[in-house]
């Protein structure tokens, strides 16, 4: 058991979906207010343990779904690389971290911190009972630049409304495309994705429209013709990612879902900065 198990545990690699636009969060942010260096640690190590509780408390509940499918056979969890008291145990702490962390920013973050936590245990029960859990899940991730922001003013802005919304809808789009994984699986053992409830075509189209809308609030979210460059650009790499995936040819799943969704944030972020620093 070393931190590389740990970082697999929670998937690691997957904060370049979530940490851009936080980033880009504070960069907006730091418009309205000078930002120092440790309400910028803070915010970070919130999203980091917020994340990390997330993951494992996902790990744990699905821990015998997982040991069933191909997939997912080789999680720490289910080889038993992480033992289940550990996990637990690392649940716990992360959750404590975060309410901690949420509690040094304002009575807001303090009060709401706990019912976070409380939606990461909900939604790994939906996909047992509804196809909804796919937009769920790009609630709650989504509200990671509305939190930002109420972190550092207390309030919410239009902005950090807008790039939730496009948080949500983005999460949920590509989180669709990336059920298809295990759409026989799920068919087998009666879970709910969208795709084993209603088939490959009609889940493209509805990830296709979630991702349109994502294009929108981001749109409406900011200004600047260099911002607006990299809202086009993020537009392109969204469309490339629903050429590449079609109903006869799930081939570039994979492809799809890490590599293009990865990209497509990481040029959010930098177009963002770019026209915040040219401001």
């Amino acid at each position: 058991m070393s931190l590389i198990d740990y970082g697999r545990f929670v998937k690691f690699s997957h904060t370049v979906f979530a940490l851009p636009f936080v980033l880009a969060t504070m960069a907006i942010a730091s418009l309205e207010k000078k930002l120092n260096i440790e309400e910028i640690i803070l915010i970070l190590m919130a999203m980091a343990t917020a994340r990390s509780a997330a993951m494992g408390i996902n790990r744990i509940i699905d821990r015998d779904i997982d040991a069933k499918n191909k997939r997912t056979q080789n999680r720490e969890l289910v080889t038993g690389k992480i033992s289940l008291r550990n996990a637990k145990i690392f649940v716990v702490v992360n959750s404590l971290l975060f309410w901690g962390i949420a509690a040094t920013f304002n009575y807001i973050t303090l009060l709401c911190a706990p019912i976070i936590l409380i939606l990461f245990y909900i939604y790994p029960y939906l996909k047992r009972v509804t196809w909804l859990s796919h937009f769920f899940l790009g609630f709650v991730d989504g509200l990671a630049p509305i939190a930002t922001w109420i972190a550092l003013f207390g309030n919410v802005s239009p902005s950090a409304f807008f790039l939730g919304l496009a948080m949500m809808c983005w999460i949920a789009g590509f989180d669709i495309i990336y059920s298809l994984f295990d759409l026989e699986f799920d068919q087998k053992e009666g879970l709910y994705s969208l795709p084993a409830c209603f088939g490959v075509k009609i889940s493209l189209v509805v990830s296709c429209s979630l991702h349109m809308f994502t294009v929108i609030f981001l749109y409406l979210a900011f200004d600047g013709y260099i911002y607006l460059f990299g809202i086009l650009i993020m537009l392109i790499v969204l469309i490339y990612e629903h050429w590449i995936v079609k109903p006869d040819d799930l081939s570039k799943v994979n492809l799809a879902f890490f590599n293009v969704n990865g990209l497509a944030s990481i040029v959010f972020f930098v177009f963002t900065c770019l026209e915040v620093i040219t401001r």
